[in-house]
């Protein structure tokens, strides 16, 4: 970014594009305004497990299915991703099921993938790996990748990123941190003078813009979480969204 001219910029990023923001965060704090996760990256805090909330409850059981009865493509790909890899690099049947079958379960569909997306759209993405080929390479993504990501979801980590930071976590979304699990790992206070002056003055900041799918205060549970919102955990770890031009 700083070659093509950008002294000062946002990150965004969700799925994979978790991991690659978050790190961004802590590779390039002088340069970032603010980061905005999807989910944030995150683990269970243990030392809140004797005084879970609800919200809390059900995403550590939800956490607990997703691993059990869920994650069978995720030890694929991280252990055989060349097995696979020549299936969806050869049938389009295949590559459709392997893809498709996700947001099922991904998504709120109720069972149908198309009551959330359309057949179009998720022949748009099949084809994204189809035309290229790049069923094999994306499968191996997991077997480079993956167990520290499950490390990073999974277990209380020790590093902070403290540049301001931004969160929507969406009542399907697996993993879904709570607001005080992501506030242990992105710590409000930055120690540079970036992070400092973006948390006092963050460059996108208006509450106008409802494009962006901002959920106001009305929407949250009875035990103060938000089902899909954009984290706060203070005035300094604030929600940011573009200017209101950007958003038509």
């Amino acid at each position: 970014m700083e070659r093509l001219g950008y002294d000062r910029y946002g990150a965004q990023g969700s799925d994979w594009g978790t991991s690659v923001t978050t790190c961004l965060g802590q590779q390039d704090p002088g340069h970032l305004a603010g980061i905005h996760l999807i989910p944030p990256l995150a683990a269970p805090d243990p030392a809140t497990f004797g005084d879970l909330s609800d919200t809390e409850r059900a995403a550590l059981t939800d956490l607990e299915h997703a691993g059990q009865q869920e994650a069978g493509y995720a030890a694929v790909q991280s252990t055989k991703p060349q097995t696979i890899g020549y299936g969806l690099a050869d049938s389009p049947a295949a590559l459709c099921a392997w893809i498709v079958e996700k947001f099922r379960t991904w998504t709120d569909c109720d069972g149908h993938p198309e009551n959330a997306i359309s057949r179009d759209e998720l022949l748009d993405n099949v084809m994204l790996y189809w035309l290229p080929g790049t069923g094999a390479s994306a499968t191996r993504l997991y077997w480079e990748s993956f167990r520290q990501v499950q490390e990073w979801f999974s277990r209380a980590t020790t590093d902070t990123i403290d540049v301001p930071a931004g969160s929507s976590i969406f009542l399907k979304g697996i993993p879904r941190p709570s607001r005080r699990w992501t506030a242990k790992r992105f710590t409000p206070s930055g120690t540079g003078t970036n992070s400092a002056k973006a948390a006092t003055s963050p460059p996108w900041s208006n509450p106008t813009c409802t494009s962006m799918n901002y959920v106001p205060s009305s929407a949250t549970s009875a035990d103060g979480e938000f089902d899909c919102r954009f984290a706060s955990a203070s005035p300094q770890f604030r929600p940011w969204v573009l200017p209101s031009a950007a958003c038509s």
